[in-house]
């Protein structure tokens, strides 16, 4: 079973950031999660128009200028500005222009006002594709098995688990890319 769920979003350093990695002890599920999540990759006509290739890795940089609306080669502005209504840090500015002396408590509750008084459109939607469980588990048991099999120096049955390792991989890859199509089709079509 796959399902998507989709959930916009306003912070576009968000993904950068989480991209980074769970590294509390015991980690996200398994022990190779904590280096962190896969890297994003750039897909579809939109990036491309945008200079990056079909499966390119994400950088931080230019992924913050696409968000930006600011293409990442030239610096130009993309599109138009969203809407005509005040922005988050021109709300902030006013109310600490007003405030100047407030306290570092006082300013994150100034924060928390701008916020609520902002309507901002979302930066992003995150589109999430999750597995069964089992597949992870069955993929974390061929590692297991490669790893065994190193250890015992069979380096036949080593390749052979990680190969199949290799392919889940592939496989998951695929039908992430097939989800989020079908996600995005459907978003678009209401």
């Amino acid at each position: 079973m796959t399902i998507v769920s989709a959930r916009s979003g306003y912070d576009p350093r968000y993904y950068p950031q989480r991209a980074k990695g769970e590294v509390s002890p015991g980690g996200y599920y398994i022990g190779p999660a904590q280096k962190g999540e896969d890297p994003g990759r750039w897909f579809g006509n939109g990036a491309e128009a945008l200079g990056f290739a079909d499966g390119q890795l994400v950088e931080e940089e230019p992924y913050l200028k696409v968000y930006a609306q600011v293409d990442p080669r030239t610096g130009e502005k993309l599109g138009r500005a969203p809407g005509g209504y005040a922005r988050f840090g021109e709300i902030l500015a006013r109310k600490l222009a007003a405030e100047p002396h407030a306290t570092a408590e006082r300013v994150l509750e100034l924060e928390r006002e701008a916020a609520r008084e902002t309507r901002r459109s979302p930066a992003y939607t995150d589109t999430t594709v999750s597995h069964n469980k089992s597949v992870s588990v069955l993929r974390a048991s061929f590692l297991e098995n490669a790893r065994r099999a190193h250890l015992a120096g069979d380096r036949q049955a080593e390749a052979t688990w990680r190969s199949r390792a290799q392919r889940l991989a592939e496989i998951e890859q695929e039908a992430n890319h097939a989800a989020l199509q079908w996600a995005q089709h459907s978003l678009r079509a209401g």
